[in-house]
């Protein structure tokens, strides 16, 4: 090339000769760019498989969890509900007690309480010893039904 004639000329040449190298440059990262971008592909292609490899696992661990949570499930159903019977036994225990003392215990005094007398007039006549021995048989009869009942109910 010529010399340059003017400083103008020099500076022209001497900014053409920047671009240039400028240009160079930019090609150079573009083909960094490029095999960044064929790079990042390739990783991305590779997880895509790991993912696809790893699905049928995660499926299997899932439905090992879902099992496992529908026998802790089950297995809690099935303790809650032995409770709730055994509070139940519990309960209808407690109230047939209070049944048998509140409705048996007086008709047994009853009982009582007529045998004594029974046994205190039976010198007066053969009469009333017999109507005491019926009285006695009928309460006991009655209450022993009461019981029967009570118990099946």
């Amino acid at each position: 090339m010529n010399e340059p004639f003017t400083a103008r000329d020099a500076l022209v040449a001497e900014a053409l000769g920047d671009i240039g190298v400028l240009l160079d440059r930019a090609e150079m990262v573009a083909l960094e760019m490029r095999s960044a971008a064929e790079a990042v592909d390739r990783a991305c292609e590779r997880l895509e498989a790991h993912a696809a490899a790893a699905e049928p696992r995660m499926a299997q661990l899932a439905e090992h969890a879902q099992g496992v949570a529908a026998k802790h499930i089950a297995r809690s159903a099935r303790e809650t509900m032995h409770t709730a019977a055994d509070d139940e036994c519990r309960s209808m225990a407690a109230f047939a007690r209070a049944l048998f003392h509140s409705e048996l215990n007086p008709a047994l005094h009853s009982l009582l309480q007529a045998a004594k007398a029974c046994a205190e007039n039976r010198d007066h006549s053969r009469i009333s010893w017999w109507a005491c021995t019926v009285s006695a048989a009928a309460s006991v009869m009655l209450t022993g039904l009461l019981a029967l009942c009570m118990l099946h109910l």
